[in-house]
């Protein structure tokens, strides 16, 4: 059996608070925290480079405990947020980490084969990117296009959706984009591209060869360059959809650099996004069980 590949996830882990009909939930968030614990669910080895304050390190020390190599980046404050889920949803958040993570952050650049980017606020940059040049690249675009809104009595921002002005500085740059339809409306197309297929399509043409449009419990779209859109499904359950995207990435790198093929590591991460909403426990067997049974309906 092949052996497995490393990864590298780099993003800042949050403290947040969320509010639901029946109470409020305290957690600490962020793509790298999910990412970090689908990893250990499946048996990948992962490194995490996070960035943040003090706030966190109880987090960072969480998933030390669960055996993973994470570094804390220190800034003076950390991209923390306040999510209400009751009716439609509405994020916001007090302060944000103005300073990118940078190549001066590094003493030493950490081993991989991919590396996954989850910004949560802009703490990745294009610049962020060129450290790692030459790995395999995996960019979960939603935190590179949020902008603060209006504050409220209490101090928080609301967080609205900005526009991808610095799309030209990481093209070519990207191996694998993930996108959802709020991301694609905010970026600036040509008037001739309209719909979400046409609009995947350019991007995967122009500089980012892998495109992934997430559709929740609907399934995703995977685009290539010059290849046809392919509709991937995925199991339909019942649960906290929560750190589901990060669960869908973090699967299909896995599977990606096992074996080259986007289709396979798509219903990889889909298979491992429904168990994790289900909240089963899971491996990487039993994720491979449900990934096949994905690819059966998959019309090529």
């Amino acid at each position: 059996m092949k052996k497995r590949p490393k990864l590298l996830l780099i993003g800042s882990m949050t403290r947040s608070v969320a509010k639901y009909d029946d109470g409020i939930r305290k957690r600490f968030g962020g793509g790298v925290a999910y990412g970090g614990r689908v990893a250990v669910a499946l048996g990948i080895t992962a490194e995490i480079i996070t960035i943040g304050a003090e706030d966190i390190e109880s987090g960072v020390e969480e998933l030390r405990s669960r055996g993973i190599n994470i570094r804390r980046i220190p800034r003076k404050v950390s991209n923390n947020f306040f999510n209400d889920y009751r009716g439609k949803r509405q994020l916001r958040m007090k302060n944000y980490i103005k300073k990118p993570i940078s190549k001066r952050d590094f003493k030493q650049i950490p081993d991989s084969e991919g590396v996954l980017f989850f910004p949560g606020f802009h703490e990745i940059s294009s610049e962020t990117l060129d450290i790692f040049k030459g790995k395999t690249i995996f960019l979960d675009l939603g935190g590179l296009i949020r902008a603060f809104g209006e504050q409220d009595r209490e101090g928080y921002h609301l967080v609205n959706q900005g526009h991808w002005d610095t799309i030209d500085d990481y093209r070519n740059k990207v191996d694998v984009l993930k996108v959802s339809h709020e991301d694609l409306e905010n970026i600036k197309f040509d008037e001739s591209i309209n719909t979400d297929i046409e609009k995947m399509q350019n991007l995967a043409e122009s500089g980012f060869p892998i495109v992934l449009f997430t559709k929740a419990e609907k399934g995703m779209i995977l685009v290539r360059k010059g290849e046809l859109p392919l509709k991937i499904p995925t199991v339909a359950v019942q649960g906290d959809p929560a750190g589901a995207g990060e669960v869908f990435s973090v699967g299909f790198m896995a599977k990606y650099l096992e074996t080259m093929d986007p289709m396979k590591a798509a219903a990889f991460g889909n298979a491992c996004a429904s168990l994790k909403v289900s909240g089963e426990d899971y491996n990487y067997g039993k994720a491979e069980e449900r990934a096949n049974q994905i690819l059966l309906k998959v019309k090529t």
